[in-house]
């Protein structure tokens, strides 16, 4: 007999079982998306970015990772507009 990849699994838990279990915070906690803490950078090098923002916003993204880097806080001008949209 053959078995799915899928045999192995627990059975999804269909919506109106969490609501009977928790509510509509029960819900609300499956629908949203945890935040990957690896992906996430250190909270100074964070502030110097946007203090660098905010001092001058007339650098572009690649004169603000070269500014950086002469600080020496290594950063590529994609990492240096994602501590901007932070």
């Amino acid at each position: 007999m053959r078995l799915s990849h899928l045999s192995s699994c627990a059975p999804p838990i269909c919506p109106a079982e969490l609501y009977e279990q928790g509510g509509e915070e029960a819900l609300l906690a499956i629908s949203r998306k945890k935040p990957i803490i690896a992906n996430r950078v250190d909270p100074a090098i964070e502030q110097t970015g946007i203090d660098m923002a905010i001092e001058c916003p007339a650098y572009g993204q690649l004169r603000m990772a070269n500014e950086l880097n002469k600080q020496g806080i290594i950063v590529s001008p994609g990492g240096a507009l994602y501590l901007v949209k932070t």
